[in-house]
């Protein structure tokens, strides 16, 4: 295992939140009880159902290559990703809190029910005022461009009113220098 950062001794924890049962396995390399955690959906579930929550600490590690196997195997063995009864979204591995990869195997579909109107509606107002800039719009855009397949993204993204082409790169400066709000 090839490393190139400086590993801090880290530990794992287990949260519970005592009122839904949901639980969340991550690492820290600070004290894992004041900790809150840091998943996307742990978040969103104690900001909705409070900090009620029991911390377990699974194992205090200062070697790397043992927190990793460690963390791996108890992410693997108890399902932590596709599972309900946890709120991880990508199995934990003890270095940055996830793979740093997408392959999108490793993603839990936290909702698979369709969205009812009025959860869309909700979605849609909470939304209304939020300004993005030009550039950052480009960007979510390609993001989203092609995401289904194997295929690259395109290089030409915007034909300006003038009618050239230019490449992202291009776009970005284009972007910084005569678009600014």
């Amino acid at each position: 295992m090839c490393m190139t950062h400086i590993f801090k001794p880290t530990y794992l924890y287990i949260k519970t939140h005592n009122i839904t049962g949901l639980k969340y396995f991550g690492k820290t390399t600070k004290d894992p009880i004041k900790y809150k955690g840091s998943g996307k959906h742990w978040i969103r579930h104690i900001r909705k159902h409070g900090y009620d929550v029991t911390t377990e600490i699974f194992g205090y590690y200062k070697i790397e290559v043992e927190c990793v196997n460690a963390a791996l195997l108890f992410s693997q063995q108890n399902n932590i990703v596709e599972s309900t009864e946890w709120a991880n979204l990508m199995p934990e591995n003890g270095i940055n809190g996830g793979l740093q990869y997408n392959s999108g195997q490793y993603f839990k579909i936290i909702n698979s029910q369709p969205r009812s109107k009025e959860h869309s509606k909700n979605i849609s107002k909470g939304l209304i005022g939020i300004k993005h800039s030009a550039e950052s719009n480009i960007k979510k855009s390609l993001n989203k461009t092609n995401r289904h397949t194997n295929e690259p993204k395109p290089l030409i993204i915007c034909r300006l009113s003038d009618h050239k082409e230019m490449s992202a790169t291009g776009f970005s400066l284009y972007i910084r220098r005569w678009c600014k709000d």
